[in-house]
């Protein structure tokens, strides 16, 4: 093979494989259109949250910690979660720790525990995200 004809690809499981420059732009085209439907279905869970909750994408994305912002946030994360991202995941998106996205996630369990209004904006919010 003659250099710059192939691509070393790290696998998850750590190995390091050579494949083509056209096995690699598919791959490449793969995890771009992954991330396209990663940041579509953030936008509209983000969306919904903001109407429900009454604030803006930019704070939910953001550090803003007032009341609402952080039940909307909760709503968010648990959503995702729901759809199957890890913590890690979870918190690579938002800019946080693991421990940070498993105490969101604990607060919105006990928030729906304790509050009618809670339950309501939830259920409202997951008919928005069907």
């Amino acid at each position: 093979m003659k250099p710059f004809q192939g691509a070393a690809i790290t696998l998850p499981s750590g190995h390091s494989e050579v494949v083509s420059l056209d096995d690699a732009q598919v791959i490449i085209a793969s995890l771009q259109e992954a991330v396209r439907k990663d940041e579509t279905l953030l936008g509209k869970i983000t969306v919904a949250a903001c109407s429900i909750y009454g604030v803006s994408k930019h704070s939910i994305m953001g550090r803003q910690r007032s009341e609402m912002v952080c039940k909307a946030r909760n709503a968010v994360l648990a959503a995702l979660a729901e759809r199957g991202f890890s913590r890690n995941e979870l918190a690579a998106m938002f800019h946080r720790d693991t421990s940070a996205i498993s105490h969101a996630l604990a607060a919105l369990k006990d928030q729906l525990a304790t509050s009618q209004a809670s339950r309501d904006n939830w259920a409202e919010f997951k008919r928005r995200i069907a």
